[in-house]
């Protein structure tokens, strides 16, 4: 996870890509400015400062949130500067205690909250694709080799469809996979 090396000198890469749905009326210019949110707002996230890090512990001069410090998960979630934030902490963390480590991630705006709590968790693999249905075909492979779930996550809407045929599969196999659209 993103603060897997916080307060240790390790710095941690998270690269990151928007896109958009091009729909009728759509132009260029405003395309590329909602594209210019949807990045922002995950960068903003990531490089906030944590709240709960004990004062020169150098995990909050590290701007990013880290597990490492034996905060209590509700701490955290008080902490969370939303409910959004707080919501997909509890989450996933609840999902890690239920043994899914893996998370196949189509970003999108609606999801980001989401997508942010899985990256900074130590305990997460963090998979970004920017095809749904390649996401949870990889989910499906992933499951299949490693016999542990993995969850896909995408944005609502028109994204979801695209996960049918690995659900279908992952039926007829008896093959636990987890969506979380």
């Amino acid at each position: 996870g993103v603060g897997s090396g916080a307060g240790s000198g390790v710095k941690a890469r998270v690269s990151a890509f928007a896109g958009v749905g091009v729909v009728e009326g759509s132009t260029p210019e405003g395309e590329w400015l909602e594209t210019h949110y949807k990045i922002k707002s995950v960068k903003d996230v990531l490089s906030r400062k944590n709240p709960t890090a004990a004062e020169g512990s150098g995990v909050a001069e590290a701007g990013v949130t880290t597990y490492d410090q034996p905060v209590p998960i509700l701490k955290r979630l008080q902490a969370a500067p939303n409910m959004n934030t707080a919501w997909a902490m509890a989450v996933v963390e609840e999902l890690v205690r239920c043994g899914v480590r893996t998370f196949v991630v189509c970003p999108g705006s609606r999801s980001t909250p989401l997508n942010v709590a899985i990256a900074r968790h130590p305990d997460t693999e963090y998979v970004s694709m920017i095809d749904e249905r390649g996401a949870a075909f990889f989910a499906l492979g992933h499951t299949r080799v490693t016999g542990r779930p993995a969850a896909v996550v995408t944005s609502s809407g028109t994204a979801v469809p695209n996960l049918l045929p690995a659900v279908v599969e992952a039926s007829q196999d008896g093959l636990p996979l987890l969506l979380l659209t």
